[in-house]
């Protein structure tokens, strides 16, 4: 029962003071009714209406919505730089900050800004129920709006400071790209055919803003593989540079996620993954059969040359912690520099003894 007590305090009790007077934000009951309003329009009432109705053209409304949604996301993305927080904040991360100086305030504003944006994004999904475009209203579509709205409120009401800014950022940009794609795909054939190439480009960078948030996860569901080299009794496989490899990542990333989660360590993850996408396509393949490892096989030493060629550059990368100001992150880029030239000494090492000894 005190859980629940506890719960529902936080809830209702523990919004930031400075956010007393912002609509929606201030409540605990008004989004939850937007959603439902939204979802019901979207997936029962609208396709009801619309049944025995020819579909709306709204080619005008379509253009200056699109207009206004490029507008907004790109003053949100210069609004939040030029308060300068993201300058003057690169490096060292910022703590819970409760304070109505002029650079928080305007903060909250753009913040605020940003959470209405991603209501007027439902406008999307009733432009598309009033076109009868109903094979665009996906599960997808619907649960990427709502989930978006959610996180923002969540983010906004109970931790409205610097380190959330990389997201809005991140996802103003994109819209902004994305909405003004839209425009000029409105514009007719012609245009549309122009600007074609540029769609799936699109999709890739809401892809990346995703993949960030799941890297975590991924260096935690790699332990796996050590369980199944020892299921298998494949313990000539269970090597110090595979323990330590695995073990030291899931720790730096858990470090850096928690003291240093900002912009800067943006190009680990994305690096890491690429890495590790070209690694398991090997690994799968390789599973099908004797036949497919032996056309496979002159592949397996260059996925080790890419592991370090990988390390080398995130030596490089982080080498610039050192001259931050902030000494957490100078500290913090010493250990990530240490931990990644160790796994580099090891798999040089590896590759010696597996490619370049056994050749000779």
């Amino acid at each position: 029962m005190e859980f629940l007590q506890n719960i529902f305090y936080y809830w209702t009790d523990s919004l930031d003071p400075r956010l007393l007077y912002m609509p929606i934000i201030n409540s605990t009951y008004q989004l939850p009714l937007i959603i439902f309003a939204y979802m019901y329009f979207v997936l029962v009432c609208g396709p009801r209406y619309m049944k025995n109705r020819p579909p709306y053209s709204l080619k005008t409304f379509i253009k200056l919505y699109n207009i206004v949604q490029f507008v907004a996301n790109m003053w949100l993305v210069y609004s939040f730089v030029n308060a300068g927080i993201v300058i003057r904040k690169l490096f060292c991360p910022v703590e819970m900050d409760y304070t109505r100086n002029p650079v928080t305030t305007k903060l909250i504003r753009c913040a605020w800004g940003y959470f209405l944006l991603k209501l007027l994004d439902y406008v999307e999904t009733v432009i598309f129920v009033l076109r009868k475009k109903n094979n665009q209203v996906s599960v997808l579509h619907v649960y990427h709006h709502v989930s978006t709205a959610i996180i923002a409120w969540l983010g906004i009401r109970y931790y409205c400071t610097a380190p959330m800014i990389l997201i809005c950022i991140i996802n103003s940009f994109v819209h902004s790209v994305m909405y003004i794609y839209y425009f000029l795909a409105s514009c007719g054939p012609d245009t549309q055919k122009m600007i074609a190439p540029m769609k799936p480009w699109i999709t890739i960078m809401q892809m990346i803003t995703v993949i960030l948030w799941w890297t975590l996860l991924l260096k935690i569901l790699d332990l796996t593989e050590t369980v199944l080299f020892v299921l298998r009794k494949k313990n000539e496989q269970i090597s110090v540079l595979h323990i330590y490899h695995h073990v030291s990542t899931v720790i730096i990333i858990c470090i850096f996620m928690k003291y240093t989660a900002n912009e800067i360590i943006t190009l680990v993850p994305l690096l890491n993954c690429s890495v590790h996408f070209i690694m398991y396509n090997y690994y799968l393949f390789s599973s099908f059969g004797p036949r497919i490892r032996m056309i496979i096989a002159p592949c397996k030493r260059y996925i080790t040359i890419i592991q370090m060629v990988q390390f080398c550059i995130l030596i490089a990368y982080a080498a610039q912690s050192s001259l931050s100001d902030c000494k957490s992150v100078r500290n913090l880029g010493y250990i990530f520099i240490l931990n990644v030239t160790i796994n580099l000494c090891l798999f040089y090492k590896f590759y010696q003894r597996t490619y370049i000894t056994k050749a000779k």
